[in-house]
């Protein structure tokens, strides 16, 4: 038998060695709005700087071509195009689609690779747990006021006005390439009025991506827009790609 003194010594032991059980379980699983209140703690700099890294870019890569499919509502052509090491895009396609050129050079400089010493960002509100991430604004663009969303490493919206339109890109999908950098996949394009504040067109856009050699190019973008009453479905499917340095993919 257990004196009255051993009892309560034992008994102490087991409600610690219990809540040791608990404290390490907690420290195992994150608490809910963790990632948020981590996203809290770091600058608006910190944010931007580490959503910038993340991103996969083409820095090095030599060009590429390859050759393209163009299907708007049904209407098809053929085509080829070469992207320079600059990120230049030279379009082969006959008809009118005016669409395509704009869509591969909004592509190019998307991937475009820079490099900035520092960012003159501030955090633009105190929401911390908005479900697209803290939103940002450049501090020196009075020209556009440009504002960022960004969820971890993800740039997930971007804000901007241009002369009478204010637009809005949100990313709600991305991929993953082998090193760990980040594509949009799945993404929508609005656009407003900037006086008004009327929606004159919207699309959601699809991205596909392959691997060329040690750089992500594009295999496949499909959107969907409604604008001014009327639906289009527009598609671009690459094949064939090649870089423009052969040695560059070794």
């Amino acid at each position: 038998m257990l004196n009255s003194k051993h009892y309560l010594v034992a008994l102490l032991a087991g409600v610690l060695l219990s809540l040791s059980g608990q404290l390490m379980l907690l420290a195992e699983e994150p608490a809910a709005g963790s990632v948020e209140q981590a996203a809290a703690q770091q600058s608006a700099e910190e944010l931007m700087r580490r959503a910038h890294d993340a991103r996969a870019t083409w820095e090095g890569m030599p060009g590429f071509a390859a050759d393209i499919l163009v299907n708007a509502d049904g209407l098809t052509a053929a085509g080829s195009l070469e992207v320079g090491p600059d990120g230049e895009v030279a379009l082969k396609l006959e008809g009118d689609f005016p669409w395509v050129e704009r869509t591969l050079r909004s592509l190019a400089a998307h991937r475009r690779a820079e490099s900035r010493g520092s960012y003159d960002v501030s955090f633009a509100d105190d929401e911390v747990y908005h479900p697209l991430g803290r939103l940002i604004k450049i501090n020196d663009d009075s020209l556009m006021g440009s504002q960022y969303r960004i969820q971890g490493d993800v740039i997930r919206e971007v804000h901007r006005k241009l002369n009478d339109v204010r637009f809005t890109i949100t990313v709600l999908e991305v991929a993953r390439n082998a090193e760990g950098k980040y594509l949009p996949a799945v993404y929508t394009v609005s656009f407003w009025d900037a006086d008004s504040g009327k929606l004159k067109s919207t699309s959601v856009v699809h991205d596909e991506w392959m691997r060329l050699g040690r750089w992500d190019v594009p295999s496949r973008v499909i959107s969907i827009e409604t604008a001014d009453g009327a639906r289009h479905v527009r598609e671009i499917r690459f094949s064939g790609h090649r870089l423009l340095d052969a040695q560059a993919a070794k």
